[in-house]
């Protein structure tokens, strides 16, 4: 599994105890901190990932995000280069899945 976004990525979890911590649906921890950079591997998984935007009055601003499952890093490249997304730092990869 790959999340591709066309924006930085200031935080990330695959870890839903590190995303919840001690809230809930309604009102997870991770609103109130930054979230770990771990993968989920081996443990209850989710995805969550926090973005900062900086948005003037009446601003709007699009952003896209790729969620994709691949066999290997060339897949992900050819994702990468058709629809032309950031640099591979900015690519979370659960690497078990590309092995």
């Amino acid at each position: 599994m790959y999340i591709m976004p066309d924006i930085k990525i200031n935080s990330f979890t695959g870890n839903k105890e590190n995303f919840f911590g001690e809230g809930d649906i309604l009102n997870p921890d991770s609103l109130y901190r930054n979230l770990d950079n771990s993968t989920g591997l081996g443990k209850n998984s989710c995805v969550g990932i926090e973005f900062i935007l900086k948005i003037k009055r009446f601003e709007d601003k699009k952003f896209n995000i790729i969620i994709g499952q691949a066999n290997n890093i060339n897949e992900i490249d050819k994702v990468k280069e058709k629809y032309e997304i950031g640099n591979k730092n900015d690519i979370i990869e659960n690497e078990l899945e590309l092995y």
